[in-house]
């Protein structure tokens, strides 16, 4: 009998960190961009729609990520959410009150990012629903004009070549937090600008690898979160010049 493939991933690298944090996370990995419809063979609807230069150097092609069983399961997971919605949530809160159960116990609070992977906002738009005293939390390339009001759903603006200044104009207005990878490496752990400029604005820079809970990253104003590149220089290199933001070393 085949085993049920589980929706949800409670145990990264990244989201453990927020156990330092006194936060127990659980995140849900679907396929992105189209990385389900090259496995399936099946032509699903991207679950990226503002993926760009990322798509070549998503972190889904890093670490435990590329390995076959991980990105099949990803694609089952996604096959699943684009075949039979009611199915796919009513699984996704069964298990996501197991997870709250188990932080609980732990006495730990709970956080859920829902799109890891991916961005769609149909996701923390039904966990709020059913479940609205719940912390959820993403990055977003979807430009932030667009979003849904969503309470306890902490959204931060994923910078990209695709960004412009009206973007970062209205993040300002808001408060929303801007996410930019810039270049250094995370492997060797190279130290990140303490501030930097996105379209004649100056930000002061929040260390985003540190752990991933967004919503304890809010101030009073506007910063960016800074992240470093996941993968090698060489990698790193072939998107240079598109979201990947250049500075000085020891600035």
């Amino acid at each position: 009998m085949e085993k049920q493939l589980k929706l949800l991933t409670l145990k990264q690298y990244k989201l453990n960190k927020s156990l330092k944090q006194g936060y127990f996370t659980a995140g849900l990995q679907l396929s992105p961009a189209t990385e389900a419809s090259h496995v399936t063979g099946r032509a699903f609807k991207t679950n990226c729609p503002m993926a760009g230069a990322c798509k070549d150097v998503c972190i889904s092609a890093t670490g435990l990520n590329i390995l076959p069983t991980h990105i099949l399961a990803r694609a089952k997971r996604t096959e699943l959410y684009w075949d039979n919605r009611s199915a796919f949530f009513a699984q996704l809160i069964d298990e996501l009150d197991k997870a709250k159960t188990k932080a609980t116990r732990q006495g730990l609070q709970f956080a859920v990012r829902l799109n890891v992977l991916s961005d769609i906002e149909a996701l923390p738009k039904f966990v709020h629903k059913v479940r609205p005293q719940w912390t959820l939390y993403d990055y977003s390339k979807i430009k932030p004009s667009k979003w849904s009001p969503i309470k306890n759903y902490t959204r931060v603006f994923s910078y990209s070549e695709r960004a412009t200044r009206q973007d970062i104009e209205y993040c300002i207005k808001h408060n929303i937090n801007i996410a930019v990878p810039f270049d250094r490496l995370a492997n060797k752990q190279e130290t990140l600008p303490k501030t930097t400029t996105l379209f004649g604005r100056k930000f002061t820079v929040l260390d985003g690898d540190k752990h991933d809970l967004l919503h304890l990253q809010k101030r009073a104003r506007s910063h960016v979160i800074g992240l470093r590149f996941k993968g090698s220089k060489a990698k790193m290199q072939t998107v240079t010049g598109t979201f990947i933001k250049l500075t000085k070393k020891g600035h």
